[in-house]
């Protein structure tokens, strides 16, 4: 069995953006440190990703570069920027609630649309309505011009990862003919059953804002 590797922390070594200050009584799992960052602010961060170089800043850095990402060209107010926007911080912001579905599954945007806005518009055009979003025709695969395009909510439905039958009041429907019906989003009915443990007839119909015991 492999040794794991033990990392020492030493007041004013530096990592990236930051300087230990000071290592702390360490918990039974983790080791941690107080490091001062350059922008002024100290923070308490987790030795082995400060070591490995997980973590580079306070988190300024991560603002920073996403300031830089977001550059506007004059369409920052506009729904296609706004589309654009929350895919690559589905798949790259691990703070995001919606990153476990995305970025935490492996799901990527394209190097070209990652780089700008304009890219992103170049190959997906104006958005037809305000009932189109962006829709990756496979689910397993990426954000890139070869697997998305513009689609209304009942097309999205018909393409849900896991578009198996669920039985609700003695009927048995797949989950797109029940996310129509009921208003709910496919993923929602999947996540209620598969995540939250509910009853198929509880996840289809109980209603969005509705939240079961438990």
């Amino acid at each position: 069995m492999a040794r794991q590797m033990i990392h020492f922390a030493t007041p004013g070594d530096r990592y990236g953006r930051l300087e230990v200050v000071r290592e702390l009584a360490p918990s039974k799992k983790n080791r941690w440190v107080t490091c001062r960052c350059d922008c002024g602010s100290e923070s308490t961060v987790n030795l082995y990703k400060l070591v490995s170089g997980h973590t580079r800043s306070c988190g300024c850095l991560h603002r920073e570069e996403m300031a830089v990402l977001f550059a506007t060209h004059g369409r920052s107010g506009t729904s296609k920027y706004k589309i654009w926007q929350d895919i690559i911080r589905r798949c790259y912001d691990s703070e995001r609630k919606a990153y476990y579905y995305y970025g935490g599954r492996g799901i990527k945007v394209c190097d070209r649309w990652r780089q700008s806005f304009e890219n992103f518009f170049a190959d997906m055009g104006n958005r037809p309505s305000a009932k189109h979003s962006i829709d990756r025709t496979d689910n397993e695969g990426d954000y890139c011009p070869e697997n998305c395009r513009w689609a209304t909510r009942q097309q999205q439905a018909r393409n849900v990862r896991s578009n198996h039958l669920i039985t609700a009041n003695g009927e048995a429907k797949p989950i797109c003919e029940w996310a129509e019906i009921t208003g709910l989003w496919p993923s929602t009915i999947l996540r209620r059953i598969q995540s939250y443990g509910w009853s198929e007839e509880e996840a289809v119909l109980t209603p969005r804002r509705c939240r079961r015991g438990g």
